[in-house]
């Protein structure tokens, strides 16, 4: 989904925004702070 070529901190910011635009805001935050109820950064 995300091009190879983004730095990590565009990635990041691209899937927060795909999170918020299809899951709720609260769900987005913890997936840019990498909590572990979302599974963090690693999923």
């Amino acid at each position: 989904m995300v091009p190879k070529h983004v730095s990590d901190a565009q990635r990041e910011a691209l899937e927060a925004f795909e999170a918020a635009s299809t899951g709720s805001p609260r769900q987005a935050l913890f997936d840019l702070l990498g909590s572990p109820q979302s599974g963090g950064a690693g999923r």
